[in-house]
């Protein structure tokens, strides 16, 4: 058979390594509790304590009992990646032609991922419009637009530090035009879609943005690892015969959950583009 040598952990490594370089969403969320999961279905259980409260002292001390604020993730999404191969362990001993169909699996399923992480919009303790009021934002607004966004994270309290936004293209442009990003040459931008440090946050661009076609989109603003929990894992790879032809297939399986867990910490906006002005 041709796939006598076939070693699901090297592809799985592989997979999984490529599948970290390409998510943007996903790499800005806690990852710590990765090495719970047990497989789909499971739940992750992420320890916190509640408020403490503080009174004034008069000469004696009484203790409150802790309030349990555990949160659970539930692993409770998946996405699997299937192709045919003329020869698996040919494939597998070409290093070069390993890597990239590694990549190309780990890209369409870190896409799948994503979008399910933009989507988690919908939990943000913090909006700007609406979808029967949708700001416009051209160069002139841009910046204040950004800039009030992180005045509300700061009356709400959301850490400073490992702030991030994460923009469609256009959003991006219109930074360009207000003279806050100096390059956005494509060969630059790191495949994380990192763009620099401005306005009091990481930017990062994304094409799963998640939008409504044209009406508006809806960028978000939080703190990297911490706002989201996000749990993946390659829970298989399998090499098996085609039925069909005298060929292989390969496919892999991801499991993979997230939760919000501090919605005062997320912001959106339902923005479009609006023309520049003419000189």
């Amino acid at each position: 058979m041709a796939y006598d040598e076939f070693k699901p952990q090297l592809w799985s490594d592989m997979i999984l390594d490529n599948l970290d370089k390409a998510q943007v969403f996903g790499n800005l969320a806690n990852r710590s509790f990765e090495g719970q999961i047990k497989g789909m279905g499971t739940s992750v259980k992420i320890n916190e304590v509640g408020e403490v409260t503080t009174y004034p002292y008069s000469g004696t001390v009484n203790y409150e009992e802790l309030n349990d604020s555990d949160k659970v993730l539930q692993i409770d999404q998946s996405v699997y990646a299937g192709v045919t191969l003329d020869d698996v362990d040919a494939t597998q001993s070409n290093v070069e032609l390993m890597n990239k169909l590694s990549q190309r699996m780990a890209y369409a399923i870190s896409d799948n991922i994503d979008q399910y992480l933009a989507g988690l919009h919908t939990e943000a303790g913090i909006t700007v419009g609406s979808t029967s009021s949708v700001k416009e934002i051209d160069s002139t607004v841009a910046i204040s637009t950004i800039t009030g966004i992180g005045r509300q994270m700061d009356e709400k309290n959301a850490p400073r530090a490992g702030r991030v936004m994460v923009l469609p293209p256009w959003l991006v442009e219109k930074l360009v035009l207000a003279k806050i990003i100096r390059d956005t040459d494509n060969s630059a931008t790191m495949t994380n879609g990192y763009l620099g440090n401005y306005l009091g946050f990481e930017m990062y661009m994304s094409n799963n943005v998640v939008a409504s076609g044209t009406s508006y989109w809806l960028p978000m603003f939080f703190v990297k690892d911490y706002t989201i929990a996000h749990a993946q894992q390659i829970l298989k790879v399998e090499a098996l015969r085609s039925e069909t032809s005298f060929a292989d297939k390969l496919r892999t399986l991801s499991v993979y959950g997230a939760k919000v867990l501090y919605p005062n910490t997320l912001g959106r906006i339902y923005c479009k583009a609006k023309a520049e002005a003419a000189i």
